[in-house]
């Protein structure tokens, strides 16, 4: 069966990688990581992608890399199918290396794409590898932190980040990770949403619970982590607050948790159920009535986009402006 061809475009921006088959190692020495990193170089040098920030760990790398031409699948195929003959030939050795074609992740959001260069930053310190004096030296971050960087790597976005999100290790790793286990997943909203007070945050909550029963996904916005603790300070102020619909009175805090877990953190019903210590069928109803007092109840959504605006704040005040 032919695969997909990705949806690349000029001026695209990506985050790519890829990790050795059955968890075998990519680099088994400095001379495997320095011959990677000269293949990258000549594919920037071709013109085919332009190195925003790398890390080569063991078993696997990350890159975040813009697509001037719409040629990615040329370079990331030209590299990985010239390093894996170098390699094998190297360690006398048949077979595949990579586990599969390169993944890639298209990034439309600005604030993604901040999120996306601290997370490659932050991966050797998440994967407890101990760091030398001088930084780790197979990541974009020892290139900036000390302004001598790779000729081939461009550093014009790099360069106007904050220090925090060149050092990788402040930003909630769960963000790029969810985010990436959603492909197509369209983020832009975060762009517009971050900078506005809570009544736009409000009226973003309302837009979507219109379109809940369509075509759209829910989109992860906030780590679930995150909406606990926030609700937690809330319901500390009004532990008994209720709200009516219909002629029924309801809980305010249980359907607000259950609601936000699924349209701002994406989760399954499932996982909804799990984390409220109720039947599914009991998340289903709290959602379906999440969605409907944002719409019907001023109070209700009122709310939803302060909770959702605290929330955005704690999750992404290093990736704004």
């Amino acid at each position: 069966m032919p695969r997909r061809r990705r949806k690349d475009y000029p001026g695209a921006w990506w985050h790519i990688g890829n990790k050795g088959v059955a968890g075998r190692s990519l680099f088994t020495c400095p001379e495997d990581r320095r011959y990677f990193l000269s293949l990258l170089a000549r594919a920037v040098r071709k013109g085919w992608i332009e190195v925003h920030a790398y890390c080569l760990m063991t078993n696997h790398f990350h890159l975040l890399v813009r697509s001037p031409n719409g040629e990615l699948s040329v370079a990331m195929q030209w590299v990985e199918d010239k390093y894996a003959r170098w390699f094998n030939r190297r360690l006398d050795r048949c077979g595949p290396l990579f586990v599969g074609r390169f993944w890639g992740k298209v990034i439309h959001c600005l604030v993604y794409r901040r999120a996306v260069f601290a997370y490659i930053h932050g991966n050797p310190e998440r994967g407890g590898v101990a760091i030398p004096a001088g930084g780790y030296l197979w990541s974009s971050k020892r290139d900036y932190a000390s302004g001598r960087g790779r000729p081939w790597l461009t550093d014009s976005f790099g360069r106007r980040l904050r220090p925090a999100l060149m050092d990788g290790t402040r930003v909630p790793p769960e963000l790029v990770e969810r985010w990436h286990k959603a492909p197509g997943q369209d983020l832009r909203d975060l762009d517009r949403l971050l900078p506005q007070g809570w009544e736009k945050v409000q009226g973003w909550l309302q837009r979507n619970a219109r379109l809940a029963d369509g075509p759209t996904r829910p989109r992860f916005l906030i780590c679930p982590g995150t909406l606990r603790s926030v609700l937690r300070d809330h319901a500390r102020e009004a532990p008994d607050a209720t709200f009516r619909m219909g002629r029924r009175s309801h809980g305010l805090w249980p359907v607000l948790w259950a609601g936000m877990l699924r349209t701002v953190s994406a989760l399954p019903f499932q996982e909804i159920a799990d984390r409220a210590e109720v039947a599914p069928g009991t998340a289903h109803q709290r959602v379906r009535l999440h969605r409907r007092a944002l719409l019907e109840d001023g109070r209700y959504a009122a709310i939803a986009g302060r909770t959702l605006e605290r929330c955005l704040r704690h999750d992404y005040e290093l990736l704004v402006g």
